[in-house]
């Protein structure tokens, strides 16, 4: 992950302070998927991982509808993955984030 203290635009208009940005991948049930986050002051941007240096935006979620959740409380133990993960839910989805 990376920090970044920058005023940006990013995505079309979507304007904010960039915080941190970085590769996750997301996980429901069995599935997982490879997605890049990105913090802004206000929003959480989910795009897919970068290609060719560009990203196809995947969610944008106002801080203000996003739930997070340690994920090693709600698994319990000591469990390697669990430790590096947060379980992220908003109105419409709900994922397992492993750094």
């Amino acid at each position: 992950m990376e920090t970044h203290g920058e005023k940006a635009t990013l995505f079309h208009g979507v304007r904010g302070s960039l915080l941190l940005e970085g590769p996750v991948e997301f996980r429901r049930g069995w599935r997982k998927k490879k997605r890049h986050l990105f913090l802004l002051n206000d929003l959480l941007v989910v795009s897919n991982n970068v290609h060719k240096k560009k990203f196809k935006i995947k969610y944008i979620i106002p801080l203000s509808y996003l739930w997070i959740c340690d994920y090693a409380d709600l698994v319990g133990g000591d469990n390697r993955t669990a430790s590096k993960s947060i379980f992220l839910c908003w109105p419409m989805e709900n994922f397992v984030a492993t750094f």
